[in-house]
């Protein structure tokens, strides 16, 4: 089986689409009798294409100096969300690659497939911009609007990487069933409990104390911040001040009013830390007490995982696909209250025994969540767009049910 896979998700530094990008295709490489896979844009080309967006942000940089409007802008942005004139070159290169015959299937993990006559699977993380428009910008809303507009009856097969996100598309989009494949995703290598001198070393280099909150994730309108924000600021002093509230993370869009409650509350010990490298994650991770997450809604919810799988504990609304792949270790909140989030904070922070019920499940409910688990389920898929095989065997199909 010879399959293109389209990496165009990885132009720019890895975002979580990158990374699952990335882990999969190193996985698919490790299966035995695995797929021949060919990926597009090769590594010269994908070069070349990071010098392009170089210059066309410096482009956009200078328009957006000269005009006051938002046209000049609008009109470098192609339906991928890169410039307007470098997705028709990659497109067209990318159409004679499709063409060229030397393909059984074309996937795309990054929702912005190609049209073409083969067979192909587009992987779809989530449906946010369509279920929740106000969370996007209004330009990532609309290239969404006009992908599906064709994709869903186009006959390309969908992975998914839960089952809620297989539900929705059933629901909302009225997807076939039969084209949708759950896998899963998986949890890299270096993230994993570290020895407590380890960590020292760590907290201290990057002048954490021991035993905060910690949130992981971009500062936007679905992580729903403002909730943990409000929740943290009404906890007593003596509380905040033992168990500081540590955001990881860089900032999205339409966030002001986050943004000033964030320098706000740093002068009451909130510790915004920004983008981190990653070999400090597991860090990170190793040294909070807890790690709390109100997300509106996921599709999988990466940051919940990787703290389980670090060993610590979770607070985390259901945010869609989280209660899914984090439960049972992670503690569900079914509120939007700020008391009720408070009371969570203060329980995790003074009681002992509940923190250590909730640790003890975090690895082996991490643990169902690894690559390899994801490249045999994305096989399967493949397998099932090209009809190889009828159905998912029924030892596959109970491992595809404990990995989403």
């Amino acid at each position: 089986m010879k399959v293109l896979v389209g990496v165009r998700c990885l132009i720019q530094p890895k975002t979580g689409i990158g990374h699952y990008t990335e882990e999969l295709l190193g996985a698919m490489g490790q299966l035995p009798g695995g797929p021949n896979l060919s990926r597009f844009p090769g590594n010269s080309l994908l070069g070349m294409t990071r010098i392009g967006l170089n210059v066309s942000k410096t482009i956009k940089g200078w328009t957006k100096g000269l005009s006051s409007g938002k046209s000049s802008a609008n009109r470098l942005v192609g339906s991928g969300g890169h410039p307007g004139w470098l997705e028709k070159i990659y497109d067209k290169l990318l159409e004679r690659e499709l063409n060229s015959g030397k393909y059984d299937l074309y996937h795309e993990p990054n929702y912005f497939a190609h049209p073409t006559t083969l067979p192909s699977v587009v992987t779809v993380c989530d449906l946010s911009a369509l279920m929740h428009p106000d969370w996007h910008p209004a330009d990532r809303v609309r290239r969404h609007e006009q992908l599906f507009k064709w994709l869903v009856p186009s006959g390309a097969h969908f992975l998914t990487i839960s089952e809620f996100v297989k539900n929705e598309m059933i629901q909302v989009l009225g997807v076939d069933s039969r084209r949708i494949h759950v896998t899963c995703c998986g949890v890299r290598d270096h993230l994993r409990p570290l020895a407590r001198e380890t960590i020292d070393a760590g907290l201290k280099r990057l002048g954490l104390p021991r035993g905060y909150f910690l949130h992981v994730g971009t500062v936007e309108p679905r992580k729903n911040l403002g909730l943990l924000l409000r929740a943290w600021a009404d906890l007593p002093g003596n509380l905040r001040t033992k168990h500081p509230l540590v955001l990881v993370g860089g900032i999205g869009w339409e966030e002001s009013g986050t943004l000033d409650l964030i320098r706000d509350l740093k002068p009451k010990g909130l510790i915004h830390l920004g983008y981190l490298a990653e070999q400090d994650l597991p860090v990170v991770y190793g040294g909070a007490r807890a790690f709390v997450y109100p997300s509106h809604y996921e599709g999988f919810g990466m940051p919940p995982v990787e703290m389980l799988a670090c060993g610590g504990a979770v607070l985390s609304a259901p945010a869609g696909a989280v209660e899914e792949v984090a439960s049972p270790a992670a503690h569900i909140i079914r509120s939007s209250e700020i008391g009720d989030w408070r009371e969570a904070l203060a329980e995790i922070a003074t009681d002992n025994e509940w923190h250590e019920q909730l640790t003890s499940k975090a690895l082996e409910t991490a643990s169902r969540h690894t690559w390899k688990r994801c490249a045999e389920l994305t096989l399967m898929g493949y397998q099932k767009t090209l009809g190889q095989i009828a159905q998912i065997p029924g030892e596959i199909r109970q491992l595809q049910s404990h990995a989403a």
